[in-house]
């Protein structure tokens, strides 16, 4: 079980953060930001809805969408480093619209009157989009304000070591906003609904499980920067 785990975890983020790469290619091919706003959108949206399915790692429980929702900060990285702070905090503000945007339609949608043939599709439905409120609003949150930390301190750190050291800024920002993550979104959605001494586990796994995603998207952003410098060049000439 324990190397399914790894093997498959390992497969998840070859081809989520495979994609950004390709994302990269696109933006540099196009000149075009839109493949990567797409992209970060999607990503949320998919990690929301992905989110009930739980995965057991040893003794924790964690959501199966860590993973995607990790590697939302792949993306926003890749945006803070090619094009700026001012278009990776467009990005996640379009991310974070369009998945309020989603909560609302699938809410609603789940309130409509479906005929007696498709009850258990419908029930089904309503399971997976009934959203808990502190949840949402935990999820919400904790998004946009990691995010925006996520954003201010790569810049700062790449200021400070004057643009050297891309491993360094693009681990250290994601760290630091995935610990504030974390934090808002388990105190949010969880407090005082569980023990303490279970919310504690919750952050631990939970932020050890974003730090070894995060060493593990850097060769990524790597990759990213790379082909996008290449076929920028490419496309020039």
């Amino acid at each position: 079980m324990v190397n399914d785990l790894i093997l498959y975890s390992l497969i998840l983020i070859a081809i989520i953060a495979g994609n950004v790469v390709l994302f990269a290619y696109f933006s540099a091919r196009y000149k075009s930001k839109s493949f990567l706003f797409a992209a970060l959108a999607t990503y949320l949206v998919v990690a929301n809805i992905i989110a009930f399915r739980l995965v057991k790692v040893g003794p924790a429980i964690i959501p199966s969408a860590i993973i995607i929702y990790s590697l939302t900060f792949l993306i926003s990285d890749f945006l803070s480093e090619k094009f700026g702070k001012k278009e990776a905090k467009q990005a996640i503000i379009a991310g974070f619209v369009l998945n309020i945007l989603v909560v609302v339609v699938t809410y609603f949608i789940t309130k409509l009157p479906y005929p007696e043939f498709a009850q258990t599709q419908a029930e089904i439905f309503s399971q997976v989009f009934s959203y808990t409120p502190r949840i949402v609003i935990g999820s919400l949150i904790a998004y946009i304000v990691s995010q925006h930390i996520s954003i201010h301190l790569y810049h700062a750190l790449k200021t400070k070591t004057k643009g050297k050291y891309m491993w360094l800024r693009n681990n250290l920002s994601t760290w630091t906003a995935q610990l504030f993550d974390t934090l808002l979104f388990i105190t949010i959605a969880f407090y005082g609904i569980l023990p303490f001494n279970v919310l504690q586990n919750m952050i631990f796994y939970h932020y050890l499980a974003k730090i070894i995603i995060a060493v593990l998207d850097t060769p990524f952003l790597y990759a990213s920067t790379y082909i996008y410098d290449k076929f920028s060049i490419s496309k020039q000439k």
